[in-house]
């Protein structure tokens, strides 16, 4: 959405024009969008004003809140109804504080803010009080002439204006049929021009045949013209005009080129997508799943496809949701029923098709149900055709969206969401890939942030190489852009203490430490030399890579047990057993007392005791550190390594292993050695672009104990 383009339609739109553009623009808005409409709330022209609140109240913005509370203080008339509007719109049941402002509406003597004022302390459960004494009692209208005679016109219940008189047109009119009552009759006409399914449809006849018998004072009058302004605004049959043909395949590819460097496979895989798509003319079964540590650009990337598709954007945020109603909604049974998380996504895109991230899919939680299991019903070919949300009770069409899942850990995503989809590794940006991300991406974007005229500040390539030694050791770029945007804004103040408009100016590396001080990341260096008894492992999170020292000392005196430090998992224990068993098989070979544990005890220490480790990657490692005590001989210090052992030796392939390079490159790590069957992980990982350490390639335990020493 652009703002400034909104305003211009906004202040010469009719009613019904302004009340479009700002569902409009809801559906498409970014959050930034969003906080410069905030802005608009103070606009001299009405039209923009009301139309800047019906986009806050499509897109349910709460940050907005305070705003649209202070505009239903400080105004009257038509502000101040839409800004109720909106509020009650967005309230949920935690903002307590809005209950003094919902009673003074209640008070107002209006009968649409008794209404928005009714509907927030429902949804607080507050009981709502009786509205004032010198009003008429509300007759209920009957719009049937076989079962009663229409009673007088009700001002509450306004009705629509008869045909010889001009529909209201002026600015201070609000076009929206449901903030004032409406007959039955009108409403059955309004969603006979829906193409809704034979099942909606049935439940929208029903809830219009209750609203019609129950007189607007009745408890449940509001809930039922809550859940059909709802179904109204579902996008029925509403489809996005951006899908791609034979030719725009090639613009896709070259938009997402533009707006995101790397991923490869990614990029890829989705024009795959959609060419297969575009063939068949119907969504595909498998749902693309991002899975990398934080920072790597999962978010943006999925947020670039739906801008190269041309289609909205959506969310739905799944870290912390630990129960199935977040997902499926609450019955309508209850006080403080809403729709589910799902069905909210889709109306606030706007359509049928739109391009929806679930995001931080494996930090689903589990309380009272398995949230999974609405979303297996959401991501599964054979039913997302007629999803069905609690509230609502009836099927939505959901299986023209297109799906992308991220999370940071593929292991923790339920197994059986995980068979839906199709993993997507992403596992971190080289140095290089920083450097021209800085330089293409994050520069740029951190000089209009602050205010700055684009290209008026610039970094030098050694700026950006420190930026990314010193103060952004991560897999991903966010520790990058903040130490960026820190730059830009010190630049800006400098020039604000002169009193001056800031000058163009291009950064050096000294200029650099001088901003940003002592370097804040203290990445793990290799020693020189390492003692007899150590080794270097390589270790892999979800957040990043690290050079892991491992430590192995006989104890003088003991029973022949292990004991290990530094709050290792049960799956790292058990390699320390293997490495230890294949070398006591080996021990004749290798010049070592077979019964070495005999009469003492085995140490095995991991330092940064605070952090636990766990996974099975560390037995090569181990055994070498064991191996080296055992020898009395120190391991090289300028080789970490990767892989587990089986009993008889081998080294089996791990996961990660691009991530691990990175962190020992980091480190001041020359060698790594990696299991032969990891081979075509490297290869791939890094097609066309330089190793960052030496790579030696291992298949058994007497090739890496070869490689971990220097020649005797």
């Amino acid at each position: 959405m652009n703002v400034e383009q909104l305003v211009s339609e906004l202040e010469t739109a009719d009613l019904r024009r302004r009340n479009a553009l700002a569902r409009a623009a809801a559906a498409t808005a970014s959050e930034d969008d969003l906080k410069a409409v905030i802005r608009l709330l103070v606009h001299p022209v009405k039209g923009v004003r009301l139309g800047a609140m019906e986009v806050l109240a499509y897109a349910q913005y709460r940050p907005s809140m305070p705003y649209l509370v202070d505009v239903t203080r400080k105004r009257t008339g038509d502000d101040r109804i839409l800004a109720a509007r909106a509020v009650a719109a967005m309230v949920e049941p935690t903002d307590i504080e809005l209950a003094t402002f919902a009673k003074q509406w209640i008070a107002s003597g209006d009968p649409v803010l008794e209404l928005h004022g009714a509907t927030i302390l429902t949804t607080l459960g507050i009981a709502v009080p009786p509205r004032p004494h010198d009003r008429p009692p509300q007759p209920q209208v009957i719009v049937d002439d076989a079962r009663a005679k229409t009673p007088p016109p009700d001002p509450v219940r306004e009705a629509t204006p008869p045909p010889d008189e001009p529909p209201r047109t002026d600015d201070g009119a609000d076009d929206d049929p449901w903030i004032e009552v409406r007959s039955e009759k009108e409403l059955r006409r309004e969603f006979d021009q829906l193409p809704l399914t034979v099942e909606a449809r049935s439940a929208v006849l029903r809830e219009l045949e209750r609203m019609r018998a129950l007189p607007v004072e009745h408890p449940e009058y509001e809930g039922i013209r809550a859940f059909l302004r709802f179904v109204r605004d579902l996008p029925w049959g509403k489809r996005a005009a951006g899908s791609p043909g034979p030719s725009p395949l090639a613009q896709v590819a070259t938009s997402l080129d533009e707006r995101h460097w790397g991923l490869r496979d990614a990029k890829r895989r989705v024009l795959e997508y959609l060419a297969v798509e575009q063939l068949r003319g119907a969504p595909q079964t498998r749902v693309l799943c991002l899975v990398g540590p934080p920072g790597v650009g999962k978010t943006s990337f999925a947020r670039a496809v739906a801008r190269a598709l041309e289609r909205p954007f959506a969310v739905l945020s799944l870290g912390g949701v630990d129960d199935e109603v977040q997902i499926r909604g609450f019955e309508r049974t209850y006080i403080r029923s809403r729709p589910g998380r799902v069905i909210r996504a889709f109306v606030k895109a706007g359509v049928m098709n739109p391009v929806m991230l679930l995001d931080e899919i494996d930090k689903l939680g589990r309380r009272w149900s398995d949230p999974a299991a609405a979303l297996l019903e959401l991501l599964d070919p054979e039913t997302n055709t007629s999803f069905v949300d609690s509230y609502l009770q009836f099927g939505f069409d959901c299986s023209q969206a297109l799906y992308i899942c991220s999370a940071n850990d593929a292991e923790r995503i339920d197994s059986v969401l995980r068979d839906r989809m199709e993993v997507l590794r992403l596992d971190g940006y080289t140095a290089r890939d920083k450097t021209v991300l800085a330089q293409r991406h994050i520069v740029p974007q951190a000089v209009v942030e602050c205010g700055l005229a684009p290209g008026s500040v610039g970094l030098t390539e050694a700026a950006i190489e420190t930026l990314v030694r010193e103060y952004s050791q991560e897999a991903g770029v966010r520790e990058l852009a903040r130490a960026v945007m820190s730059v830009c804004r010190a630049h800006v103040h400098r020039s604000a203490e002169r009193g001056e408009r800031p000058q163009p100016h291009t950064f050096d590396a000294a200029e650099m430490r001088e901003i940003l001080g002592v370097p804040t990341r203290r990445r793990r260096r290799a020693q020189p030399v390492l003692p007899a008894g150590s080794a270097y492992g390589l270790s892999w999170t979800a957040s990043d890579g690290e050079v892991l020292p491992i430590e192995c000392a006989l104890l003088p005196h003991g029973s022949g047990k292990l004991v290990v430090t530094g709050q290792l998992g049960d799956v790292l224990k058990e390699s320390i057993e293997v490495a230890v068993a294949a070398l006591r098989r080996s021990a004749p070979a290798l010049g070592i007392a077979a019964d070495f544990r005999k009469d003492r005890d085995l140490h095995v220490h991991l330092p940064d005791t605070a952090v636990r480790k766990e996974g099975p990657s560390a037995g090569l490692a181990i055994a070498i550190a064991l191996l080296s005590h055992l020898r009395d001989r120190a391991a090289r210090a300028d080789t970490a390594m990767t892989g587990e052992l089986a009993l008889h030796g081998k080294v089996t392939a791990i996961g990660g292993v691009k991530t691990k390079l990175l962190a020992a490159a980091a480190a001041g790590i020359a060698r790594a050695l990696v299991p032969e069957d990891n081979r075509i992980d490297v290869e791939h990982e890094f097609a066309g672009e330089e190793l960052p350490v030496e790579v030696i390639y291992v298949s058994d335990l007497d090739g890496a104990i070869a490689a971990a020493f220097h020649a005797p």
